[in-house]
């Protein structure tokens, strides 16, 4: 049970940071956001109250070469992974020991620390656990605000071992603002399952004290898992006691993440302290940093790697030792619901023996258009095997088969982390057939692969080249779709263009496709139709791009809709946004005053329903 265990962690935490980074991810900017009264997170023993604008700056972090901090660092990990009804693995997981961080170079905006784990401790549940080398030295690439940016390893670390350590140091990260007198400030930060939205603040009664919630994730670094970053349901506080050097000298931070992805389910508890010890000379690794740099490489591929054996215990577990047959025929068999957990066992079933494709593919070949053969289609993408891309590619491209079916193909391909360059092409040869609602489908999906793959921005630019070509308005909203999907600046102007057409419709489109674009100028388009566009269609397609965006940006916006906006869908629309982010307090402002204040009884009854389950929560 215990390797299970790992592995249901490697789920959540499965893509390195370093890998993130290099995946083309958002800039973590810092923005500083108004200040907001505190709200601690649910689940949290201990809240702190910050009260009042601080006075003074938070001290700025130095990063002095040579300085050598060592920290104790304790952590522990409950862990839980189910099926339905079925518990498949659950345990606790501890780490801790005597981290020493030394910054050892510098270059502009980028800073080099020099980390080791001395006297390491691993266990899990109580078993000691051989992951091997855990007092390696490693280097951690800052920017001078504290955002990670990726974590550089000595060459055949073991995978379990990069992992661990990631974690450690992702759930220590704390960034500063931009601005050093703001009490309230709001980040973009990586860690190995993505990209999350985090708000800060601190209060004049404890100027040092920053006070950290994470709310959301923005994005998910791992294909594997099959969840989305609306899958996961976040509580989480982190209170760092700042130095005057602006480096912490003690931290707690305590964080619950559940991960539902169909019927399974995956809950992780976390608690992490880490206490300064003392600081002192660390000269001598600054000495050795041109030989440290020469023996490692950055974490790439932790992902991919990391899984190992582990993902194949995990697979096992999931599969129960049935065969790739013996899934299809329980498929054909089963309700509905007992067909979303054989979904993934059936993609377990086929990483673990890659020529089940051939029988799978053969399989929705002659099964009857429904559910069943959605369930094999859905496990062919699941799969994440690149036979299995092909055999949908061409599912997708046969004429002989059922039209469902390839729909279907498509959808399981446009969901897919990565594609072959086969698969790829038969999107391309689906979307430019006759219109159809497969030809429609393709064509988005190939907005969702530039996103996707490496190299994305060919698929962009014959988007464009198409969407220039276009005649006809259906031809063009289409278009504008699968260039949202991409999320690629070079989209940019052709969308903002698209933002200020004449047809309402047009604009609607446009507004939505802004969604992924990592650029300020998107928030100031999405700002300009939420609240100054005509049409509440419009405004309605701002609201739901402004769900991928950071919140604090566009809460005056979002007050202003609160206040002002005359179509009640719209005010509903924004009452379902704020509850699914109850976590930050100028969600809840805004909530409280349309719970007592909007004139249509349903969105205030909405408004302050979603207050009470999040004051219940608390």
């Amino acid at each position: 049970m215990n390797r299970t265990v790992l592995a249901a962690l490697a789920l959540l935490a499965a893509a390195g940071v370093g890998a993130y980074a290099l995946l083309g991810s958002d800039d973590p900017a810092t923005e500083t956001a108004a200040q907001a009264p505190a709200s601690a997170a649910t689940g949290v023993p201990t809240p702190v109250i910050l009260r009042g604008t601080p006075s003074e700056p938070l001290p700025a972090r130095d990063w002095a070469l040579g300085v050598r901090r060592r920290y104790k660092v304790e952590t522990e990990r409950a862990v839980s992974l189910a099926f339905g009804q079925g518990q498949a693995a659950a345990g606790t997981q501890i780490l801790g020991g005597t981290l020493e961080l030394t910054p050892i170079a510098n270059e502009g905006e980028a800073v080099f620390v020099h980390g080791r784990l001395a006297d390491p401790r691993f266990a899990i549940s109580g078993d000691d656990e051989g992951v091997p080398q855990l007092d390696s030295e490693f280097l951690i690439n800052y920017r001078r605000d504290g955002t990670l940016d990726s974590i550089l390893y000595p060459k055949g670390l073991h995978a379990d071992t990069k992992n661990e350590l990631s974690w450690l140091v992702a759930a220590l990260q704390q960034v500063a603002p931009a601005d050093p007198m703001a009490g309230s400030w709001t980040t973009r930060e990586p860690d190995q399952t993505g990209l999350y939205e985090a708000r800060y603040q601190r209060g004049a009664n404890a100027p040092n004290t920053v006070v950290k919630h994470k709310l959301r994730y923005i994005e998910i670094s791992d294909p594997e898992t099959g969840a989305g970053p609306d899958d996961y349901a976040i509580e989480a506080e982190q209170v760092t006691d700042i130095g005057n050097d602006g480096w912490p000298k003690t931290l707690r931070a305590d964080e619950s993440d559940r991960v539902e992805a169909s019927d399974v389910v995956l809950a992780i508890d976390a608690r992490i302290t880490a206490a300064l010890l003392d600081s002192g000379d660390g000269n001598d690794i600054v000495a050795r940093a041109d030989e440290l740099f020469a023996n490692m490489v950055a974490d790439e591929l932790a992902a991919e790697v990391g899984l190992g054996d582990l993902r194949e215990d995990l697979d096992r577990q999931m599969t129960g030792g049935r065969s790739v047959a013996d899934l299809l025929a329980a498929i054909r068999d089963a309700d509905s619901e007992a067909r979303n957990h054989l979904l993934f066992a059936t993609a377990a079933a086929l990483r673990l023996d890659p020529e089940g494709v051939a029988g799978v593919e053969s399989a929705i070949r002659g099964e009857d258009p429904g559910e069943a053969a959605n369930i094999m289609l859905g496990a062919l993408g699941a799969s994440g095997l690149d036979a299995a891309q092909d055999a949908l590619g061409d599912l997708l491209t046969d004429d002989d088969v059922a039209p469902e079916h390839r729909l279907s193909a498509t959808a399981s391909l446009a969901q897919s982390a990565s594609h072959t360059p086969e698969s790829i092409e038969d999107l391309r040869q689906a979307a430019d057939g006759e219109p159809s609602n497969v030809q429609r489908a393709a064509t988005l999906a190939l907005g969702a692969a530039a996103r996707a793959n490496e190299g994305g921005e060919a698929l962009v630019a014959e988007l464009l080249e198409k969407l220039a070509a276009a005649t006809t308005t259906e031809e063009r909203i289409l278009l504008l779709g699968a260039l949202g999907n991409t999320g690629h600046i070079d989209a940019l102007p052709a969308l903002s263009a698209a933002a200020a057409d004449a047809n309402a419709r047009i604009r609607k489109e446009a507004v939505e496709a802004l969604r992924f674009i990592a650029d300020d100028r998107v928030d100031v388009l999405i700002g300009q139709a939420l609240t100054g566009d005509p049409d509440s269609s419009v405004r309605g397609a701002a609201l739901f791009a402004v769900a991928f965006r950071s919140l604090a940006v566009h809460l005056t916006g979002l007050s202003q809709v609160a206040q002002s906006e005359p179509d009640a869908g719209v005010r509903r629309a924004l009452v379902t946004l704020l509850a699914s982010q109850v976590a930050d307090p100028g969600a809840m402002q805004i909530l409280s005053y349309m719970a007592a204040n909007d004139d249509d009884a349903d969105v205030r009854a909405a408004a302050a329903a979603a207050v009470a389950e999040a004051n219940n929560g608390q």
